[in-house]
């Protein structure tokens, strides 16, 4: 009796490796492969599917007051560099900007 509980306690973390994953790595996308764990990861697709996701790269950027996840989010909640004021990283305008200093726009040739 005590082995089987010890395997389903092993097969449990098992499971939960895509998110153990995502969450140790500050992806910035860590609900989402949360989420898709826990609700496709029962399926070998689902769970690997989840994997592959919490092993791409994360995307980060150097801003004012650090280097932040690119969505304002880390793990559960915004980061802690941020501040009070860490509603104005979110506007559409702030990510555009840092979209720009990751990504600059390319000038066209005439």
């Amino acid at each position: 009796m005590a082995a089987l509980i010890v395997l389903l306690a092993i097969g449990r973390v098992i499971c939960l490796v895509p998110s153990i994953v995502a969450v140790e790595r500050g992806h910035h996308q860590t609900m989402a492969i949360v989420a898709l764990n826990i609700f496709t990861g029962w399926t070998f697709i689902g769970w690997v599917a989840a994997l592959v996701w919490s092993l791409t790269m994360v995307v980060r950027v150097q801003g004012d007051r650090g280097t932040v996840p690119l969505t304002g989010q880390s793990y559960f909640g915004p980061p802690q560099l941020l501040g009070a004021d860490h509603q104005s990283e979110r506007s559409p305008e702030r990510r555009l900007e840092l979209l720009a200093k990751i990504d600059p726009p390319k000038k066209h040739r005439n």
